[in-house]
């Protein structure tokens, strides 16, 4: 993960996003991402998350602005790593499937984002950041190529939404 200048040691969720975000954006350019970083990247996303979703590192439970900045990071580093045939994980090598299926954050993620949806507020974000979350949402909506998150047209329920709170 990411924190807020080098010398921090805890990361958090909210840059670490934009982090993997700017390196998907680099890697588009021909800028050669290192394995380890996307391997840590995901490691750092899986650990980071809580169950059913992601939460900001200094607060209590899911939210859905993190869980979508969780879902669009694990999606996008899983998508680096897809070219990738071998690694070596530690002192072990992974290659060519045969791994156990595990229980996966992104599914696990995405059907708490459709039980929690909302475009007025952040879920589980107490009212918060719901302009931080509609960006992570768009960034969900387009990186899963879904039209619906739950039964909502997520796109056409967020234009109207940006449009009725727009100031004059």
């Amino acid at each position: 993960g990411w924190g807020y200048d080098v010398n921090r040691t805890s990361p958090d969720e909210s840059n670490s996003q934009f982090a993997v975000l700017a390196l998907w954006e680099a890697s588009k350019l021909g800028v050669a991402i290192p394995e380890d970083c996307i391997e840590k990247g995901l490691r750092y996303w899986k650990n980071r998350h809580l169950g059913n979703g992601w939460g900001y590192a200094t607060a209590r439970g899911v939210s859905g602005s993190m869980t979508c900045a969780g879902i669009a990071s694990m999606l996008i580093l899983r998508d680096a790593a897809e070219g990738v045939d071998a690694r070596v994980i530690g002192d072990q090598l992974k290659c060519c499937g045969g791994q156990a299926r595990e229980v996966d954050p992104v599914e696990l993620s995405m059907r708490w984002l459709s039980d929690s949806f909302s475009i007025s507020s952040n879920p589980g974000g107490e009212g918060a950041w719901n302009m931080y979350y509609l960006y992570a949402l768009e960034r969900v909506g387009r990186l899963t190529g879904q039209r619906f998150i739950g039964s909502v047209d997520w796109y056409r329920a967020g234009a109207e939404h940006l449009l009725k709170i727009q100031d004059e």
